[in-house]
């Protein structure tokens, strides 16, 4: 995750008001998150001429733009955990990738506001709960001299399990970053009980945003707050087959201005608006 200025546009917090909540004390709340994306990335602050994002130059052309805000690490699992938390990562020893998993004792915003009564939703990318880097949580949990891939095997689920976002406040979770997730409920809309391992196909940005709107369409009459967390324009830099046919294969595969391309239409698509990126490149 690169520093960048933490924008409206970037990490948008909009409050989507419906006909009958229009002056609800309650209103919606859904905080979109980009992963590596430079704040100069998109089309309203006028540095990129190659990148058009109608959508976030709307959202900040009509509502607030924090131009002098900053995420509070540039690495990504820290600056994940300030955000959820409303703390500095610095206070509870969160100060780099694997230095995780969120402390169990740290609050997010789920659990509070699913103590004022909302319905809390996340959405793709996680990078809270236990990763093979964590060394010091894997030698407390499981000591030996194998390698940490390995240890991190030997650790209970129902210990990882404690620090999934399921376990931090939120109700439910569409967690992952490709074609794999762990959910409680899947795409076209069943419930599960219990966590669930649910595999996708397509595009990946595709299936977050399908995700997201099955989650909206579910609970739009409640009070909900949803956390959408896109893992784009962070790499792979894929994209899907004919968007790389018409705007990426000009150019040498592996060259940097092929990189950039390829990038930027990650940008347009993933971040243009990505509650529904399928339908809006039509």
């Amino acid at each position: 995750m690169r520093l960048t200025t933490n924008w409206l546009c970037l990490l948008s917090i909009s409050m989507i008001a419906g006909s009958s909540m229009a002056a609800a004390e309650k209103p919606n709340i859904i905080v979109i998150f980009t992963d590596d994306h430079g704040y100069a990335d998109l089309s309203c602050v006028g540095t990129e001429k190659d990148v058009k994002t109608p959508h976030l130059d709307r959202l900040a052309a009509e509502g607030v733009r924090f131009t002098d805000g900053y995420v509070t690490a540039p690495q990504c699992s820290p600056s994940r955990a300030g955000l959820l938390t409303g703390r500095d990562q610095n206070r509870f020893g969160y100060t780099t990738n694997g230095e995780g998993p969120l402390p169990a004792e740290e609050l997010t915003i789920a659990n509070r506001l699913g103590s004022a009564g909302y319905v809390t939703g996340m959405v793709g990318k996680w990078h809270l709960d236990v990763a093979r880097n964590d060394k010091k949580f894997i030698d407390q949990h499981a000591p030996g001299t194998d390698s940490l891939q390995e240890r991190l095997k030997q650790i209970p689920a129902k210990v990882k399990n404690r620090y999934h976002p399921h376990a931090r406040g939120f109700q439910e979770t569409f967690s992952g970053n490709i074609n794999h997730y762990s959910a409680t409920y899947d795409l076209k809309g069943n419930r599960f009980a219990e966590l669930r391992g649910v595999r996708t196909t397509g595009d990946r940005l595709d299936r977050q945003s399908d995700a997201a709107v099955q989650f909206i369409d579910h609970h739009h009459k409640k009070p909900f707050f949803l956390y959408l967390a896109i893992n784009a324009p962070h790499g792979p830099l894929e994209a899907p087959k004919e968007v790389v046919d018409k705007y990426v294969n000009m150019y040498d595969e592996g060259t940097d201005v092929a990189r950039k391309r390829r990038y930027d239409r990650l940008v347009e698509l993933g971040v243009i608006n990505p509650a529904d990126s399928r339908r809006q490149r039509t």
